[in-house]
């Protein structure tokens, strides 16, 4: 059965509550960088997709193998590996995150919340019946 217009209210209901009582600091950022849309049904999609996005550059899952690349092609000056890759943040991001940079090292390991979203995204994507090129 194909999702309608008011499910996908729901779900966007639903989903900001969510990021309310869980990560109210993400809801701001992740409302502000989404396009609205008349279509609900493309409204959650995009949604979803910003979420995504958001919390992927929040993830340290990536960290192992940018570093294991990076051991290989470069070293510290005394042959030591690099441990840690710092990220320094533009005064926006430092007030939105409170710190003036991120060790991606010590970000928490995302990978399968962001691969279960991506599912969760494509199932309601087809669920409402939006082509590819309509999202």
């Amino acid at each position: 059965m194909a999702l309608t217009r008011q499910d996908c209210v729901v779900l966007v209901r639903e989903i900001e509550g969510l990021l309310r009582e869980y990560d109210p600091g993400s809801l701001d950022l992740v409302v502000r960088s989404t396009e609205r849309d008349n279509d609900p049904r493309r409204y959650v999609v995009r949604l979803l997709r910003t979420i995504t996005k958001v919390y992927s550059e929040r993830s340290g899952g990536m960290a192992g193998p940018i570093l294991n690349t990076m051991n290989h092609f470069v070293r510290l000056a005394d042959d030591s590996p690099i441990r840690g890759i710092s990220v320094a943040l533009s005064p926006a991001e430092r007030e939105l995150y409170d710190t003036d940079e991120i060790n991606l090292a010590e970000l928490p390991d995302r990978s399968e919340f962001l691969a279960e979203l991506n599912r969760i995204t494509a199932d309601i994507q087809r669920e409402a019946e939006l082509p590819e090129d309509q999202q």
